[in-house]
């Protein structure tokens, strides 16, 4: 080894975190801004970032792109993470908004304030429905299923379940 020759020693390295985490009930993300830019930052796919920058080598005083990973918590069981790339060389705050996933509603719990209680109303009474015309096609009663599909199409609020014992009442069960 010559005495001209440099040494890994003389070389600059940084040592950063590739992938950030995100808050793990952010389920849809919005906008990233840094906080000096005052821009917000172009968001692409994985797959985009890995077709513009391959090897990703480069660093800067703030990041441009933002990638989106592991965007199902159910399925990976991994919370949301980003890639920013460039690398930022200093400390940089990131700033991101988010939609949460909501938090599973029991029986007894109140409906948040921003849901319409006739939603939830029509939504069941269309289950109820839905049940008496899948038990009406077990038991062969075509023409009961038939009247219940009907009451369902016209859509008439407040009538289903008054529609469906209706047709309970005038279709005569099969012996």
């Amino acid at each position: 080894m010559g005495t001209n020759q440099l040494t890994q020693a003389n070389v600059t390295y940084y040592i950063l975190p590739r992938y950030q985490l995100l808050d793990p009930t952010a389920r849809q993300l919005g906008v990233f801004m840094v906080d000096y830019v005052f821009r917000p930052l172009e968001v692409v796919s994985e797959d985009q970032l890995n077709r513009m920058v391959p090897s990703r080598f480069l660093v800067s005083s703030y990041p441009q792109f933002v990638a989106e990973l592991n965007s199902n918590l159910n399925v990976t069981g991994i919370p949301k993470q980003i890639e920013v790339y460039p690398y930022p060389t200093n400390s940089v705050t990131l700033h991101y908004t988010y939609w949460q996933t909501p938090p599973l509603l029991g029986y007894g719990d109140y409906l948040p304030p921003t849901i319409d209680p006739d939603i939830v109303r029509t939504g069941a009474k269309v289950d109820l429905a839905n049940n008496a015309m899948g038990k009406a096609m077990r038991m062969g009663e075509l023409d009961r299923r038939r009247c219940i599909a009907t009451s369902r199409i016209r859509k008439r609020p407040g009538s289903r379940t008054r529609s469906i014992e209706r047709c309970a009442t005038t279709v005569a069960p099969k012996t």
